[in-house]
């Protein structure tokens, strides 16, 4: 267990897709359960992938994540723990900065006492969606809403500490596991519901399951990035392909599903989120794919695989798996 790579949020999506993309890969997950600083703590072993839920490492808990990460004394870490809920994060401020920021303050420590690297997700909200080219990591950051507040605030804490760390950011992700975009659409439309989804707001999906990989990689040690002098980098990761807004991205989950429901487009003045979202968020891809020797697939074809999954999944009677 010791040597492993830690990844926190285990049990979230991006955590579960991990899971997967190992299993595909031949390996098998063992659960086990270890004595940390006075209290049993239950994990998943994937390979050299040790996964946490927040009962096991609560990286909110300052000592007791110190004390976790000192007795596991892994060789990464994979912070895939985040507080996401957009609209609520405005009625709830103190909890997405404790989860999206402080907690990263948190981890640094711990990474720069024991020299161990973090990989950390972030997000394209973290910019106002005034662009009309797809962002690069080196643009200017200017969040509009308490999440995306709380995500840059994560990310300026990691980049000045000092530690060895990359940071990459995702947008509009989903998969067949949990509370997302897909899986609304997904369940709303099987249903036969006549949506509204908004058309003003743009962007590129992002798989999990290929984000996933992406993680399993960097966090393997490929690439420069470990050693590099700069110690803190910036890494935008999405799936490729045309721009989309949200409504059409909900008229390909139903195409590719087969569903047949009635979706209209809808202003976001009109659909009444409490957070306000950036207009225009696609990221720039150039730099991962250089510097990591990837070509990063377009989200239709990473679309068509969830969808696939998700039929097959909810036919064997598991509903959001």
């Amino acid at each position: 267990m010791k040597g492993a790579v830690l990844v926190t949020g285990g049990n979230g999506q991006l955590g579960r897709s991990m899971k997967k993309v190992l299993v595909r890969e031949g390996l098998k997950g063992e659960a086990a359960e270890v004595l940390v600083a006075g209290r049993r703590r239950s994990f998943e072993i994937f390979g050299d992938f040790l996964f946490s839920g927040s009962s096991s490492v609560d990286i909110t808990e300052k000592d007791d994540l110190h004390e976790a990460i000192a007795f596991l004394s892994p060789q990464a870490i994979v912070n895939c723990a985040a507080y996401t809920a957009v609209d609520m994060a405005e009625d709830e401020p103190e909890k997405a900065f404790k989860t999206n920021a402080l907690a990263l303050e948190y981890l640094a420590g711990s990474s720069l006492e024991m020299d161990i690297p973090i990989v950390h997700i972030s997000t394209d909200y973290v910019f106002d969606g005034s662009s009309r080219v797809p962002y690069r990591e080196s643009d200017t950051a200017s969040p509009l809403n308490v999440y995306g507040k709380s995500k840059r605030a994560g990310e300026e804490i990691l980049a000045d500490s000092g530690c060895r760390c990359i940071i990459i950011r995702t947008s509009w992700l989903y998969s067949e596991f949990g509370k997302n975009f897909f899986n609304t659409i997904f369940s709303l439309t099987a249903s036969g519901r006549s949506l509204k989804v908004v058309d003003d707001q743009s962007g590129r999906p992002t798989y999990a399951a290929d984000l996933a990989r992406f993680i399993i990689k960097a966090a393997s040690g490929h690439g420069h990035w470990m050693k590099n002098e700069n110690r803190c980098g910036i890494y935008n990761y999405s799936n490729s392909g045309e721009t989309v807004s949200w409504y059409g991205f909900a008229k390909e989950i139903n195409r590719l599903s087969g569903h047949g429901s009635t979706i209209e487009p809808c202003s976001s003045a009109d659909y009444g989120s409490k957070a306000v979202r950036p207009a225009y968020s696609v990221l720039d891809l150039s730099l991962v794919e250089k510097e990591f020797g990837m070509k990063i697939r377009d989200w239709k074809e990473a679309l068509a695989e969830c969808v696939e999954a998700s039929v097959k999944g909810r036919a064997f009677g598991f509903e959001n798996m």
